[in-house]
């Protein structure tokens, strides 16, 4: 025992060294705290630690899964600082889009707003005669919400993809112009509307972020340079007031992702306490979300369900599952990564001492050392962080709100990859490719234009 936590404070030491370590290369490198290796390094060290001192009477985790869990830290870091440059001095970025654009982007918010109204409705018919437990089944089970796998694969992955470009480009461009447009407004009903089917949170979760990275990364890079050249006190008080104008917003965002809790246990809210009750609830759940993956990880590391390497099908297991559903209107079927993974992710295991049970999120270290053992634990988070750091440059080089949503949206994935590997979705796939859609045909544009 005297070993094992002498073990622990070791690995602790280790994690602790890296992360001071790297977030002050990443400063130096980038002559800014707020990049993304800093908002890498805090969300993955914020969980980490706090893992350590296993919380809720949560199991502990193993050295080995610590170890791949601190290589895969700072692969990812010095990846990102191999291939960052430093922060532009001065960086403006014009929204103003044509009346062309903007109607196109309040029709697509329509559309949605009326294909989401439709499953919402129908999703709550379906729901009055079914038990609250089956609240998640009904939308991820063939032959209730959805009537056929087309349909099904529709929704999932255009209808989500679209939800979530509108969702990254509203939120960049009010973080850059301040104006609330009807696009906004549609789109924040159209959040509601979406975590509704199915009574998800993570769509709550992920424009919380949004939001804060949006905010945090245009207004750091902008009117703080301003403000450092000018030495305007007038500006500088602006600035502190139009950051705490997202604040609303994020509070809204916590309200219904606690609401949403109460809901899928079947309770409501009613009142200060009851909010404040299951607000207490949520934020439990939350932490026990965000450890949760990391003795599934341990737990996978010990059972070894897979017993195979899939060689990079797993990191790229989205893109995969794209693939394979094009073979199967052909007659052919593949057995994908995501089916292998699914095969250990499924069911439930039990990651406490109270009894608490677990599934679905393993890290995605996991993709990682499925796709290849400790190798590609080094590997891929050494070039994501490279990636990364490719949409930090771009940024900065080619400042647009294109390039910012791009740079958002890649950011929030390499968060996110703590608890799952976010390219394992289709749609996420969908979302980044049309980003950078978007940000060619305005390149070419912009070029067209000069010539």
């Amino acid at each position: 025992m005297l070993w094992w936590r002498r073990g622990e404070i070791m690995i602790f030491l280790l994690v602790l060294i890296t992360l001071v370590l790297m977030f002050y290369l990443g400063v130096i490198k980038t002559r800014t705290v707020k990049n993304p290796l800093s908002f890498f390094l805090f969300f993955w060290g914020l969980w980490t630690c706090l893992s350590m001192l296993n919380p809720y009477s949560l199991y502990s985790v193993s050295e080995k899964a610590y170890l791949l869990i601190w290589l895969n830290i700072f692969a990812f870091s010095i990846g990102f600082i191999l291939i960052s440059r430093k922060k532009s001095q001065e960086i403006s970025i014009n929204v103003s889009f044509s009346k062309k654009t903007e109607k196109l982007l309040l029709l697509i918010q329509v559309c949605l707003l009326i294909i989401l109204t439709y499953y919402y409705i129908k999703y709550n018919s379906i729901m009055s005669r079914m038990l609250i437990t089956d609240a998640r089944i009904v939308k991820f089970q063939i032959g209730y919400l959805f009537g056929n796998y087309t349909e099904y694969l529709l929704f999932n992955y255009f209808v989500a993809a679209a939800l979530y470009v509108s969702v990254i480009i509203n939120i960049v461009k009010y973080s850059v112009d301040r104006k609330k447009k009807a696009s906004l407004l549609i789109t924040l009903i159209n959040i509601y509307l979406f975590a509704g089917i199915g009574l998800g949170r993570f769509i709550f979760f992920n424009t919380i972020v949004f939001i804060i990275l949006a905010f945090t990364i245009y207004r750091g890079s902008n009117l703080m340079t301003n403000i450092a050249q000018k030495g305007n006190r007038r500006l500088r008080i602006r600035s502190k007031k139009s950051k705490l104008k997202y604040i609303p917003l994020i509070f809204v965002g916590i309200y219904f992702m606690t609401r949403t809790t109460a809901i899928r246990t079947g309770s409501t809210i009613d009142s200060f306490e009851s909010f404040w009750r299951w607000f207490e609830f949520s934020v439990g759940q939350g932490v026990v979300y965000f450890l949760g993956p990391f003795r599934a990880f341990d737990n996978f590391l010990l059972t070894n369900p897979a017993n195979t390497f899939t060689l990079g099908r797993a990191t790229l297991g989205g893109l995969e599952e794209i693939i394979n559903n094009l073979f199967i209107i052909v007659g052919i079927s593949i057995n994908t990564a995501n089916s292998i993974m699914s095969s250990f992710t499924v069911d439930s295991i039990i990651i406490g001492h109270n009894g608490q049970t677990f599934n679905a999120f393993y890290t995605g270290i996991t993709n990682f050392y499925l796709d290849g053992g400790i190798s590609f634990v080094i590997v891929i988070p050494f070039i994501f962080g490279m990636i990364i750091a490719g949409c930090w440059n771009l940024y900065n080089k080619k400042p647009s709100l294109y390039t910012l949503a791009i740079m958002v949206f890649m950011i929030k994935t390499s968060l996110a990859y703590q608890y799952r590997w976010d390219f394992s979705a289709p749609f996420n796939w969908i979302v980044i490719t049309i980003l950078f859609l978007l940000y060619r045909i305005e390149k070419n544009k912009e070029v067209n234009f000069i010539q």
